[in-house]
C-alpha cells in the first residue's frame, strides 16, 4: 500500500496540474487557429488581386503597343486614301456636271421626237 502513495501523489499532480495547461491549450490555440485560418486567406486573396492587377497591366501594355503600331498605320493609310478619294471625286463631279445636262438634253430630244412621231402618225 505504501508504494501506492507516490503513485497517488503523482496521479493527483497529473489531475491537478494539467488543468491550467488544458485550459491554456483549449483557449490559446483558438486565436492562433482563427488567425491561421484567416491570414492565409487574406494573403491568398491579396496575392490573387495582385496577380489580376499585373495581368491587367500586361494587357494594357500590349494594347498600348498594338495601338502604337496600328495608329501610325491608320493615319498613314488615311493620308494616302483621302487625297485619292478627293482626287477621284474631283474628277467625277465635273464629268457628272457635264454628263447630266447632256442626258437631260438627250432625254428631252427623245421626248420631243416621240411626240413628233406620235403627232405625225
Amino acid at each position: 500500500m505504501e508504494y501506492l502513495i507516490p503513485f497517488k501523489k503523482h496521479l493527483m499532480q497529473l489531475i491537478m496540474c494539467p488543468k491550467p495547461y488544458l485550459i491554456q491549450s483549449i483557449m490559446c490555440p483558438k486565436p492562433y487557429l482563427i488567425q491561421s485560418m484567416i491570414c492565409p486567406k487574406q494573403h491568398l486573396i491579396q496575392s490573387m488581386i495582385c496577380q489580376i492587377q499585373s495581368i491587367i497591366c500586361q494587357i494594357q501594355s500590349i494594347i498600348c503597343q498594338i495601338q502604337s503600331i496600328i495608329c501610325p498605320m491608320v493615319y498613314l493609310t488615311q493620308s494616302m486614301i483621302c487625297p485619292k478619294v478627293h482626287l477621284i471625286q474631283s474628277m467625277i463631279y465635273p464629268k457628272q456636271s457635264m454628263i447630266c445636262p447632256k442626258m437631260q438634253l438627250t432625254q428631252s430630244i427623245i421626248c420631243l421626237m416621240t411626240h413628233l412621231v406620235k403627232y405625225l402618225m
